[in-house]
């Protein structure tokens, strides 16, 4: 019996060792590797930075100058709608069917110009907003290499979430500055080079 308590006992304390040595491990930090983190805003640059601003004054010069352009049209063919419509007394059935027929066809062109001239509009302001956002990529793998950046986070509104931020860690402005001073510029292939709007210096 005597023997047998001896056996419980060495059990229990091989147990209670056991175990604190488990927490000693639980509690020790591991070693991560140190890292250093800017924070930056891809919208404001875009929208506040020269060559932001240059790119939307050409997108509002474009879309003006097609809604004109488009209005006008709208304008001579709903004229020449009119027109036909008065002449009807005086056109046989068939003449006046076969204009009406044309005018139609007319449209249909006008309309598919239309959505094909849309298209490259959209199109051209896409490949523009995104030479934009290469030209932030180069600049940002600059400052991180000057400055010994590990990491940049894109901090746009709605579209991240960070607790906490140091000030000394925004690198927006510093992106910013360089752009403004870089001689970088964007044109959107669907403007007439005398429509473009000036480059600020």
């Amino acid at each position: 019996m005597k023997k047998y308590f001896t056996i419980i006992a060495t059990f229990i304390i091989l147990l209670v060792n056991s175990g604190h040595i488990i927490a000693q491990n639980n509690n020790t930090a591991p070693e991560w590797p140190s890292a250093s983190i800017a924070v930056i805003n891809t919208v404001l640059l875009e929208q506040n930075s020269r060559i932001g601003k240059e790119l939307s004054e050409q997108i509002e010069t474009i879309r003006k100058s097609f809604v004109k352009e488009t209005d006008e049209i709208q304008a001579k063919f709903r004229q020449k709608r009119a027109d036909l419509i008065k002449q009807r007394s005086i056109l046989s059935e068939d003449s006046f069917r076969q204009k009406q027929t044309e005018l139609q066809q007319e449209f249909q062109i006008l309309e598919n110009d239309f959505n094909t001239r849309k298209k490259d509009i959209d199109n051209a302001i896409i490949e523009g907003r995104k030479k934009i956002r290469e030209l932030i990529s180069q600049i940002v793998a600059q400052v991180m290499k000057t400055n010994n950046i590990d990491l940049v986070i894109n901090n746009n509104n709605n579209q991240s979430f960070i607790v906490g931020v140091r000030a000394n860690i925004e690198i927006t402005k510093d992106v910013l500055q360089i752009m403004d001073s870089s001689n970088a510029s964007i044109r959107l292939a669907t403007i007439p080079n005398d429509e473009q709007p000036e480059s600020k210096q």
